[in-house]
């Protein structure tokens, strides 16, 4: 089952283009988005809240992705969403919540 969601997740924003250079990717793309994806839908409203939530919930976040080099700082989350493509990320977004319905 989790080797399933893992994958449904993944293949939804494949055509989410990774923002960063390859040499600098110390936290890969699908574990960040499910970090925050899974922070904010567990209540969390802050770039801070959400790091506090993967710390407290890293070995739940764990089943799904390695988060081999643990949970990235929230400078490195706020750095990683200012340089995403904000419309391929609504589109994806869009696209994972109408699957889940």
């Amino acid at each position: 089952m989790l080797a399933k969601t893992q994958k449904e997740f993944i293949d939804l924003f494949r055509d989410l283009e990774e923002p960063r250079e390859d040499n600098k990717l110390l936290y890969p793309l699908d574990e960040i988005l499910f970090l925050v994806i899974s922070a904010v839908l567990s209540g969390a409203e802050s770039w801070r809240n959400i790091v506090k939530y993967g710390k407290t919930k890293l070995s739940v976040l764990q089943q799904f992705f390695p988060y081999q080099n643990g949970i990235p700082s929230r400078f490195t989350i706020m750095r990683f969403f200012s340089i995403l493509d904000k419309k391929r990320f609504e589109l994806w977004l869009t696209l994972w919540a109408n699957k889940l319905i």
